[in-house]
């Protein structure tokens, strides 16, 4: 692998281990209850629609199941013979037309957080109940109503302020990559960070001076 650019390279991303175990892998051959894929789909952050134009989609007419994954440029149509899967394929979203045929496809989650809804409002009240300073009153009531929205099976907007709550063990794109990286104009890329890391530093600065966070949540980007 090449990186050219420095964009996404100081990039959290998702702990390993946890995207790898909620990616589903479904091949030729290989059958599958569909209501319980449907479930997994949505389970994953996938919203259910008429016919798929976005990543984040996937429709569900007769025994064709359309699947538009983040990763993908385009989604995948699958065809089911009875519970086992027939065909799969590439397809334009425009023009319904496949392209090429494959064998198997890894579906991963169409999200960046997918939290225990319970176990994230319990770390939010813990670390509620640790603030201190300033805008500790604020914050503290903030994270409380954050809380009771989980428990409440309400989905929070702000997820991403909670990322270091989701994930202990953060992860950077190079855990993703199997085999060699190689780095081009790495004096740019160095330069590009250290100017992502000052800009990064002022605007968490800023953000704990307002009482927009917290300390234990300025790594959330």
């Amino acid at each position: 692998y090449h990186f050219h650019e420095p964009v996404g390279v100081a990039d959290l991303a998702n702990d390993l281990g946890l995207s790898e175990s909620r990616t589903l892998h479904l091949k030729i051959g290989e059958s599958y209850d569909r209501d319980a894929l449907t479930d997994s789909l949505t389970a994953l952050g996938y919203l259910r629609c008429e016919q798929v134009d976005a990543p984040g989609q996937f429709s569900v007419r007769g025994a064709i199941m359309d699947i538009f994954t983040p990763q993908n440029p385009l989604p995948v149509r699958i065809e089911f013979w009875g519970d086992e899967i027939d065909s799969m394929a590439w397809f334009e979203p425009e023009t319904q037309r496949r392209t090429d045929i494959m064998d198997e496809a890894a579906i991963i989650p169409a999200v960046e957080a997918l939290p225990d809804a319970a176990v994230l409002a319990e770390r939010i009240r813990q670390t509620a109940k640790g603030l201190r300073g300033k805008h500790a009153a604020e914050l503290k009531e903030q994270l409380s109503g954050d809380a009771e929205k989980l428990e409440s099976g309400v989905s929070l907007l702000n997820i991403d302020l909670y990322f270091p709550l989701i994930y202990p063990e953060q992860a950077t794109i190079f855990d993703y990559f199997k085999g060699g990286v190689a780095l081009c104009e790495t004096g740019a890329l160095t330069d590009a960070l250290q100017g992502l890391q000052s800009r990064y530093n002022e605007d968490v600065k800023l953000m704990l001076e307002d009482g927009k966070i917290c300390r234990q949540l300025a790594g959330y980007y």
